[in-house]
């Protein structure tokens, strides 16, 4: 008779990391790390883009700066400077001919990817709050503060046609697949459906009793999600306008939004700090994702896979979290002039783990000094470099980006010597200075 599977991380009478130390001659010693705090105003997200393929995530922030991260390598890879006001929304073309961003300094702007370079700029009069350009790449649309939609010829930076039917500021633009349909959120309570040939409104979406923060179009482009300041999301059939279902249960209002491909699941992120999965069919919500931040959620997104669920929050922090149980998995920090990634406790180590180039911003501390209470290591003590090359460890943080596998066929002794050698194996590479390859 075949043996149940059993999970390779659950336990069981393998050895514990403390005891595995010692047998080869390591000291335990009771440190811990925090993370300096940082100026929230300057680290605060705003919005993120989502390029899987690539192994790209890409940021835009209070500062004004957008972002690009490598999700295999942990790096920052690119800054895109040029806005003087924070970034409001982004852009990144599914093709990666260009990055869009809109920002509150009143314009709007082209990025080249691949160097970081401003294109192009397009000012306007008020704050631009949503972008989004055409599949081929030749058409900005932007939605603003005084409820107007702009549509410019990239090449030329000419404004080529105006959308006017809205009675407050746009929040969210979204576009199909063909270029044809521009979608609009509102201030004014109202989701705008319109011809973008013609510029003519085609429909207007009725039912939430406040501003409406972001929408999601679904990739079969016949459902459109939304979330709004009433604390509700709701999720709209394109096509006769009709509000399908009405999700709630978050306690304060309801900013980002995002349909899974196949438009079975939606996600949301609140100013009540926490994220949920909700049942498109039913209504209900399957997983809430919280502990993570510690500030309201300015945008949300799931991996193509439906894995892997990341957040980010005006804490300045993105989550990534494992959309089934809703354990969070690794926080990357967003900070100036270099990159901050950490781990919450795990079996492995009940501090965690983190990867980063500014190890200054990284406190070693003994949990007990003479007096009984915590201390502060100095940068030159022995104990703290030895901390932060055992903690700061690349590989141990980025493979927790990556689905694991969860199970085995196979017996029980067997799967208790794999769990051994591979906490051998942990204990044996953290003698080893960590790679920065």
């Amino acid at each position: 008779m075949k043996k149940p599977a059993l999970p390779i991380h659950s336990g069981g009478t393998a050895l514990a990391l403390q005891d595995l130390m010692q047998s080869v001659g390591l000291s335990v010693k009771s440190l811990d790390h925090s993370f300096i705090e940082r100026d929230q105003s300057e680290s605060s997200l705003v919005c993120m883009a989502l390029d899987i393929q690539n192994n790209l995530i890409v940021t835009g922030g209070y500062d004004g700066v957008l972002k690009c991260y490598n999700l295999q390598s942990g790096r920052c890879e690119k800054s895109f400077i040029g806005h003087k006001g924070w970034v409001s929304s982004q852009y990144l073309h599914p093709e990666k001919i260009h990055l869009a961003s809109g920002s509150h300094d009143g314009t709007a702007k082209i990025w080249d990817v691949n160097t970081g370079n401003c294109l192009k700029t397009f000012p306007h009069e008020n704050i631009v709050y949503g972008v989004v350009t055409d599949r081929s790449g030749r058409f900005l649309f932007t939605g603003c503060k005084n409820g107007s939609i702009y549509q410019f010829d990239i090449a030329s930076g000419k404004c080529v046609k105006v959308f006017r039917s809205h009675l407050d500021a746009i929040r969210c633009l979204a576009l199909t697949s063909d270029s044809k349909t521009l979608i609009s959120s509102s201030n004014d309570s109202t989701i705008r459906v319109w011809d973008v040939k013609t510029g003519r409104c085609l429909n207007t979406l009725i039912g939430h009793a406040n501003d409406i923060y972001s929408i999601s179009l679904s990739s079969d482009e016949k459902f459109l999600a939304s979330g709004s300041q009433d604390e509700t999301a709701r999720l709209w059939d394109i096509n006769t306008g009709r509000c399908r279902k009405v999700f709630s249960g978050h306690a304060d209002p309801v900013r980002p939004v995002y349909l899974s491909n196949d438009a079975t699941q939606l996600l949301t992120g609140s100013f009540d700090t926490t994220a949920r999965l909700w049942d498109t069919s039913t209504g209900k919500c399957l997983v809430i994702y919280e502990g993570g931040h510690t500030d309201w959620l300015r945008c949300v997104r799931m991996t193509p896979d439906g894995n892997r669920v990341i957040t980010g929050s005006k804490d300045g922090t993105i989550c990534f979290w494992d959309t089934k149980t809703g354990e969070l998995l690794v926080k990357l920090y967003n900070i100036d002039r270099g990159f901050l990634w950490s781990t919450p406790p795990c079996s492995d180590d009940s501090n965690g783990f983190f990867w980063t180039d500014r190890e200054d911003l990284i406190k070693v501390q003994s949990r007990k000094n003479k007096e009984g209470q915590p201390s502060c290591l100095d940068n030159n003590d022995l104990d703290h470099t030895e901390y932060l090359a055992s903690h700061n460890n690349r590989t141990r943080v980025m493979q927790r980006l990556q689905p694991s596998r969860e199970t085995i066929d196979a017996d029980t002794e067997l799967i208790e010597k794999f769990q051994y050698l591979d906490r051998m194996d942990y204990v044996i590479k953290q003698l080893m200075p960590p790679d920065f390859s």
